[in-house]
């Protein structure tokens, strides 16, 4: 499907005699934009060498996308019980932000393997075939008395997002504290999708 495109200004101008020169009769012409699909934008590109433009992807529909995220870790692994692990997204083309919400419940057991794994929505972009992408994302941990200690960072390797202390211990069941019923990890970041 095609994009069309009116001027608003109506002239009330006769044309002239010169058929070669634009009339004012067809300021008001629709103007055909060939290609894209219909929803898709029409955005500034400087690399585009005719016309400084392409075709973009908006937001999924304007609005954010809800996920479920993975939640596990090496055996014994983790159980969410009536904990609660929830996701939402946007993406524009092949950029993606991401916002992972974890809270702990009164039955989740955190497992003994040392560490958690949460998923993204969609693989990331790997670059040069190595499954180690640089997807850094923002995290915070929090329960009714600890706040942790500096910035959390969340990493991306084969398709998981470990998140990791500022002393570099990973996330899990007694890092960056013992984790009890009411406390949260908040993952929020972009990424670029393959």
């Amino acid at each position: 499907m095609s994009n069309v495109t009116k001027h608003r200004f109506t002239s009330p101008k006769a044309d002239g005699g010169d058929p070669q020169q634009v009339q004012p009769s067809q300021w008001n012409d629709g103007h055909l934009f060939i290609g894209g699909t219909a929803g898709d934008m029409l955005v500034r590109d400087p690399a585009d060498p005719d016309f400084g433009a392409r075709w973009a992807k908006p937001l999924t529909g304007g609005v954010w996308t809800a996920y479920t995220p993975g939640f596990s870790g090496p055996p014994p692994a983790p159980n969410l019980g009536n904990g609660v692990i929830s996701g939402r997204y946007f993406q524009i083309e092949k950029w993606v932000t991401v916002v992972i919400l974890f809270r702990y419940g009164s039955t989740t057991t955190g497992g003994s393997g040392g560490y958690w794994v949460f998923s993204l929505p969609f693989p990331p972009l790997i670059v040069a075939g190595v499954a180690v992408q640089q997807v850094i994302m923002p995290a915070a941990a929090l329960s009714a008395s600890v706040i942790s200690s500096g910035p959390l960072i969340a990493h991306h390797l084969n398709n998981a997002m470990y998140v990791v202390t500022p002393a570099g211990s990973l996330v899990g069941p007694t890092v960056p504290f013992t984790w009890s019923d009411g406390a949260a990890l908040i993952i929020r970041g972009s990424y670029e999708v393959a």
